[in-house]
């Protein structure tokens, strides 16, 4: 065996080490770090979530409904939205059942509620807007602006 992969083996090992120690004590871990709400203890059924995308971006409802049911809800459809310019996301409550609708905006962060009776598979909808950089299911990035 060269004498030269001897070290280089040690510092793989330490690289290796270092990024499980990052994982598990970095920055935004331990106590002080702050809790995403989890989803709701709803009686009954769960609450059934649709989301769409309306920003345009290719993925994002899918990148949402991953982060939603990371948090412990219960996503049932994703697709497009009728439109594609949405400026804010929406967190829509379809039954009138508001606790459910403030538990997942209150999981996405700085959303805005609306309230509008249709019928739908889903008893709350969330239409992924431009916005989705300043939240953190974006991912951080910088929403485009448009002309």
């Amino acid at each position: 065996m060269p004498r030269w992969l001897l070290p280089l083996l040690g510092i793989a090992v330490l690289a290796f080490a270092a990024s499980i120690g990052w994982r598990w004590w970095g920055p935004g871990r331990g106590p002080e770090a702050p809790k995403r709400p989890q989803a709701a203890a709803f009686r009954g059924a769960p609450v059934r979530i649709e989301v769409v995308n309306g920003s345009g971006e290719p993925g994002a409802a899918a990148k949402l409904a991953s982060y939603l049911r990371e948090g412990g809800f219960n996503v049932v459809l994703v697709g497009s939205g009728d439109r594609y310019d949405y400026v804010r996301t929406l967190v829509v409550d379809r039954t009138g059942n508001e606790r459910a609708a403030q538990a997942v905006a209150d999981y996405l962060g700085p959303v805005q509620r609306v309230r509008q009776r249709a019928r739908s598979e889903a008893d709350v909808t969330v239409v992924v807007g431009r916005d989705r950089g300043r939240v953190p299911w974006g991912e951080g990035r910088t929403p485009e602006r448009g002309p």
